[in-house]
């Protein structure tokens, strides 16, 4: 993208606003091409930049909140290319103490990652939330860990995938947080969790 354009130029965003048959469509197809640009810059800028990561997200989330939009090319790419997941099993209800053992760990899990990324409070609950449901069930699916945020904190998120994008970047710095087998993350137990806290 060139400085003074976005994703699409002042003539695309005309197509897309006035319909226009061919040049509609063909606006649409290349603003599917950039976006698919987009993710793969999103995640240079998640792995490598993570401020400019968290920037971009909170611009798409801004503009999706933003009530004077109805419908854009990116929300027709996600409607057209929507999974359908089942509920979760969760939200779990929350507590600022441990649930196993009457222990405070949780607390200390949440005062751990008060001076970490991510830097907004509902980032920082999504983890917690995740260290809660891997603390509890041992292992979960990616699937349905990125439900169950989703389910929780979707009011801040545009999609599930990108509540999933902007919280799975730093589980790895969760204690006892650890990614298990393909498409799953499991909890290595609390005396792993309290070694990594020390």
């Amino acid at each position: 993208m060139t400085a003074g354009r976005g994703l699409l130029t002042e003539r695309e965003r005309e197509a897309l606003v006035e319909p226009e048959g061919a040049y509609t469509y063909k606006t649409r197809s290349v603003a599917r091409k950039r976006i698919e640009k987009l993710a793969e810059d999103a995640d240079l800028l998640a792995r490598h930049d993570p401020d400019l990561f968290d920037e971009l997200v909170e611009a798409v989330e801004a503009a999706r909140r933003d009530g004077e939009r109805t419908s854009t090319p990116v929300d027709r790419v996600e409607e057209e290319t929507a999974v359908v997941t089942p509920e979760p099993e969760y939200p779990r209800e929350r507590a600022d103490t441990a649930a196993v053992g009457g222990d405070d760990l949780l607390a200390e899990v949440r005062s751990y990652l008060t001076d970490r990324p991510p830097k907004t409070t509902h980032g920082r609950e999504a983890l917690l939330e995740v260290f809660r449901i891997l603390r509890e069930d041992g292992t979960a699916k990616t699937s349905d860990l990125k439900t169950a945020i989703y389910s929780e904190f979707g009011e801040h998120y545009g999609s599930e995938r990108a509540a999933w994008e902007s919280v799975s970047r730093y589980l790895d710095d969760v204690p006892g947080v650890t990614k298990g087998g393909y498409g799953e993350w499991e909890y290595r137990g609390d005396e792993a969790a309290r070694e990594e806290l020390r």
